[in-house]
């Protein structure tokens, strides 16, 4: 009964209230279904006590070293709290064990290390196997790394990056997630090039024309603020 009550705090994201129920469970039985104990490591990362996860996930893996997700999370959460030789030494055994020996392994990993609040950590990892080429250095590789680094509030890298692959795939949308960063650190020459950019390669629409507005504006250009604002208006949401 306290395991299925925390099972249900832990379905509505109350993860605080979640832990203790769990806890108690466990501790009530001399064998506890593994399942409880999956659920505990959930909570606990969900209330932010990634320590207490970690040591949790330990001892689990030592009864069943055969959980192939679980070595993947103990790493992603060792990436997290800054203990990056620990993560090394778990993804070595992970790595002897056949658990990350190729590029979709690896990207599970980096998905996973983000997915739990570390998204520099993640970008760090991925940069570095993409450089070592343990994972393709694709579209698909250089969009997620890009996205990394603009979660972890880094915008020169993800601007690097967003450039690099404009040059090999153009798009509206990446043209567009360009202009973003550079409004965000107030250069607005260059957002309003990457805003043309977007506007060349998949037509104009409201939203594109408005900031294409703003930016002007912020670069003193009157008139090319009027006409973005005039065809803005063109649209039923923006006018």
């Amino acid at each position: 009964m306290l395991v299925a009550l925390g099972a249900a705090y832990l379905e509505n994201k109350r993860f605080k209230d979640a832990v203790p129920l769990l806890q108690r469970g466990i501790k009530a039985v001399p064998k506890p279904d593994p399942t409880w104990t999956q659920a505990l490591i959930a909570a606990l990362i969900g209330a932010g006590q990634e320590g207490e996860a970690a040591k949790l996930l330990e001892v689990s893996l030592r009864a069943n070293p055969a959980q192939k997700d679980g070595w993947l999370q103990l790493a992603a959460l060792y990436l997290k709290g800054g203990n990056k030789e620990r993560a090394h030494a778990v993804m070595e055994i992970a790595s002897r064990l056949g658990y990350l020996n190729n590029a979709a392994d690896r990207l599970r990993l980096v998905t996973l290390t983000g997915q739990i609040g570390a998204p520099f950590e993640a970008g760090s990892v991925l940069q570095g196997w993409m450089s070592g080429g343990q994972v393709p250095r694709n579209a698909d590789n250089q969009q997620l790394l890009g996205a990394l680094w603009v979660r972890a509030r880094e915008p020169s890298l993800a601007l690097s990056v967003f450039n690099d692959l404009a040059g090999a795939r153009p798009s509206r949308a990446l043209y567009e997630q360009i202009a973003q960063l550079h409004l965000e650190r107030e250069n607005y020459d260059r957002a309003a090039q990457a805003l043309m950019q977007a506007v060349q390669l998949g037509g104009k629409t409201g939203p594109l024309m408005l900031s294409l507005g703003l930016v002007r504006y912020q670069l003193a250009d009157i008139e090319g603020a009027l006409e973005a604002f005039r065809e803005a208006g063109q649209f039923a949401p923006q006018k």
